[in-house]
This record gives C-alpha cells, sequence and structure tokens, in this order.
C-alpha cells in the first residue's frame, strides 16, 4: 500500500490529536521601509536613471529603443528587454535622443546589438543613421504596419518553446501590459494585444504557433471580455480549460492583485504613477533583473496599495519609486514607505480539532488535494515561505500502526490564479515527513 493512501486511511481512523500550527496570527508595530527614487527632469532622463540601475554591477551588450511619446509599440518589449538584459532607453526630440545616444556610447560597446521598437513611423531613420555614425552596426528594427504585427514580430523574437503560457492584455491602454510586465519577463511569457471584444489576427496567430499550455487575461471583462476568452480557446486547443483572468476594479487593483498571484519574492517593489507609462515601461526590465513586482499607484489615494503592503508584502523591506514627485508624490511616497509592511506575523498554537477538520486535508494517489480546513482556517499566507504543521494522532487499540501516528507537514502556496469559472485555485507545495517516510507533492486549494 502507497504512504499516500496510508495516509488517508490513518486520518479517517483518527480518534485523539493534538496538532501544532506554526502560522496563527498577530499583528506587530509597524516598520519603515528602506525607499530609493529613480528620476529625472522628464520621462527621457528618468529612463536614463533606470537604465544606470539596471546596467550597475553587469556588462552592457543589447540596448533596446522605445519611443518616449506613446506605448503601443513598446508593451510586449519589456519581455525581450528582460530576455536580453537590456536597459529600455526613450527617443523623442534630438535633444532627448542625443543623451541616449550618449549612454550608447558611454556603455555599449561597438559590437553591442541596438533593438528599435516600432517602424520608422514611430522612430525615424534619422536616428538609426546617427547610431550608424557612431559605429554600430548591429541594430535591427522591431516593428510591423500597426500595434498588433509589432507585438507579433518582438514575440518572434523571444523564441519561447511551445506550451509556453502566453498572456493577453488589451492593446488600447498600457497599465495591465505594464503591472504584468516583470512577471512577463521572469518567466518570459510573451505578450499578445487584444482589442476589448476580439484578438487581432496576429495575436491569433502568435497563439496558434506557440500553442499555450496556460493562457492568462489581464484586466476584467470591461477590458478584455469573455468573448476573447472564447477565441483563445478556440485558437488554442492545447489550453483547454487553462484560461485565467487576473482583473480587478480598477488598473490599480489589477495591479496589486498581479503582485499577490506571482510567486516572484523579491524583497523589492518597485511603484510607478498609474496614469502613465513611460517610468513603468522603463522600470519593467529592472523589474525583471529583480524578480519584483511593478505596482501601479495614484497618489491622490493610496489605498489599494497600502492594503497591499498592510497585508500581503511581509517580504518587502525596500520600495523603488519610478519617477520624479509630479509621477509619485511626496506624499504618496511618505504613506507608502510608513505602510505596516510587516503584515501577519505567524506564531505557534495549540488545539484539539474535530475529526471533520482533521479529515479536511486528503492526500490522494496522484496529488495532494486540500479542500479548506486547515489551510484556510490558518490563513496559509502566499509569501514564498513553508509553514510548518506538527501533528500527532492516537491510532485506535490494537492498530498494527502503533499507538501514535506523526506528521510534519511544511507547505509553502506556489502561486494563485482565477479560473474562467471564477474560483480561485492556490496550487500549493506540500513536504509531509510522518511515520513511514517522506513525500513531496503538489496540490490545490478552492478559495471559493
Amino acid at each position: 500500500m502507497s504512504k499516500r493512501k496510508i495516509l488517508r486511511i490513518l486520518l479517517g481512523l483518527a480518534l485523539v490529536s493534538s496538532i501544532l500550527v506554526s502560522n496563527s496570527l498577530i499583528k506587530v508595530q509597524a516598520q519603515t521601509l528602506a525607499n530609493k527614487r529613480l528620476e529625472g527632469k522628464d520621462r527621457y532622463e528618468t529612463a536614463i536613471s533606470i537604465s544606470n540601475e539596471v546596467i550597475k554591477d553587469s556588462t552592457v551588450n543589447n540596448v533596446i529603443l522605445a519611443t518616449g511619446s506613446d506605448f503601443p509599440d513598446a508593451l510586449t518589449g519589456s519581455v525581450l528587454a528582460a530576455k536580453l538584459k537590456a536597459p529600455i532607453l526613450l527617443t523623442g526630440d534630438d535633444s532627448n535622443n542625443a543623451k541616449d545616444l550618449d549612454f550608447i556610447n558611454k556603455n555599449l560597446p561597438k559590437s553591442g546589438n541596438i533593438y528599435v521598437l516600432g517602424s520608422s513611423g514611430v522612430i525615424p531613420d534619422k536616428l538609426i543613421n546617427q547610431i550608424k555614425a557612431n559605429g554600430y552596426n548591429n541594430i535591427t528594427r522591431l516593428g510591423g504596419n500597426n500595434r498588433e504585427e509589432t507585438a507579433r514580430i518582438i514575440n518572434q523574437n523571444l523564441n519561447v518553446p511551445k506550451g509556453t503560457t502566453v498572456v493577453v492584455v488589451t492593446g488600447l491602454d498600457f497599465p495591465d501590459a505594464l503591472s504584468i510586465s516583470s512577471v512577463a519577463g521572469v518567466y518570459q511569457y510573451p505578450i499578445v494585444l487584444s482589442y476589448k471584444d476580439s484578438l487581432p489576427s496576429a495575436s491569433i496567430q502568435t497563439l496558434k504557433d506557440i500553442q499555450p499550455s496556460n493562457v492568462y487575461i489581464i484586466g476584467s471583462e470591461g477590458v478584455v471580455s469573455n468573448n476573447v476568452v472564447n477565441q483563445v480557446k478556440s485558437a488554442t486547443p492545447s489550453v483547454g480549460s487553462n484560461v485565467f483572468r487576473f482583473g480587478g476594479k480598477d488598473r490599480f487593483e489589477t495591479s496589486t492583485l498581479i503582485a499577490k498571484s506571482f510567486g516572484l519574492n523579491s524583497t523589492n517593489l518597485l511603484i510607478a504613477t498609474g496614469f502613465d507609462f513611460p517610468d513603468a515601461l522603463s522600470g519593467s526590465v529592472l523589474a525583471s533583473k529583480l524578480r519584483a513586482p511593478i505596482l501601479l499607484v495614484n497618489s491622490n489615494d493610496t489605498t489599494t496599495t497600502k492594503n497591499y503592503l498592510d497585508n500581503d508584502a511581509t517580504h518587502i523591506t525596500g520600495l523603488i519609486f519610478l519617477g520624479s514627485y509630479g509621477a509619485v508624490s511626496q506624499a504618496a511616497e511618505k504613506e507608502l514607505i510608513n505602510a505596516d509592511s510587516t503584515g501577519p506575523i505567524y506564531q505557534p498554537v495549540i488545539g484539539k480539532p474535530s475529526l471533520e477538520y482533521m479529515n479536511s486535508i486528503s492526500v490522494t494517489a496522484d496529488n495532494s488535494i486540500i479542500d479548506g480546513g486547515m489551510i484556510n482556517e490558518h490563513k496559509l499566507p502566499y509569501d514564498g515561505k513553508y509553514y510548518h504543521i506538527h501533528r500527532e494522532t492516537r491510532l485506535p487499540e490494537g492498530s498494527p500502526y502503533g499507538e501514535w501516528y506523526i506528521e510534519d507537514y511544511y507547505m509553502k502556496v506556489l502561486r494563485e490564479v482565477v479560473g474562467t469559472d471564477g474560483k480561485i485555485r492556490r496550487y500549493i507545495n506540500i513536504i509531509c515527513i510522518d511515520s513511514f517516510g517522506q513525500f513531496n507533492d503538489v496540490g490545490y486549494i478552492y478559495m471559493n
């Protein structure tokens, strides 16, 4: 009989038990977060300030150029930038471009590569010729006839294997794409653009080429409707029901939902305004380098962001603000660095659960399917840490397994996703050391 089946039977036989759960909730005094601000007098200088942070203590082999005046062509470029470890510079008029040229000349060897996002209508050939005149010949323009074709061309340069997860965002606005940018960069998830109710042909073709095993829809149904979900499933039969939506009531809630849902587990958090794109775009590659989320903030109302820091960011010790006080205000900065960032602190507690409570964990031969009970009761947090549950169960008299059955569970939430059925699934890694040995498993819990 397998260890897992033995464990399931023993849980069913349990008569008397004691349990030590190392994650009961208490609150402690707030701590002030360390903070840094990367800024310039405008978006172009801010991009250079961020780029200097990106290349610190590293060799520069690639640079990406994106226009600083509009967002569409650059939305998907963050993933390529993460792959190439390339800073993103913003282009504008001649004076701004002169600063970009200076950065390139100081930091990129002549053998380095420069990628230009968008057609000549977005970034003119005049700038390319200036770069060539400085001795750079490895220049690649990634641009199509429209934003969707440009996204497709950029995604082709990622060269991801079939089955890779794909992210779908609206191509008509920037916030959701930027909120997911560091996650997509870290895990190399291509980003495709959508209209509210339909997918452009270029995006459909990207999905068909990749045949993703999972698709993440970013934003509410008001941004990307369920018609798009159906199109995704039709274009990629391989995805089955693995189409998950991450969407809040607004861009700020969506941003915090993404931060909570993916286990980047950095001690840093990047903060950018949610009302304009340049700072978060330039910061996306730094966020990927640090494996850190980007949170979009409303300087006039930091409630959503502060709630995230108060309750969900136990691992965050430092904030990096992108842009000047005109982007993220000094008042907002003060509110956020003084948030109760310690969040919940977990200490041991002893109790005697009921038999029904004990049976709330069912371990099967395939995987561990956790159906509420112990995990929800003690609010197992999503913070990248393992939590310890020790249990001693008195077995029925005459049991061939002895008088006591001892278990030590070590559990960590790996990720949390929202299915198209509206249910939240928390995928949990379980290491169990019991009286018969050890197993390491992954299962899921429905949260609603």
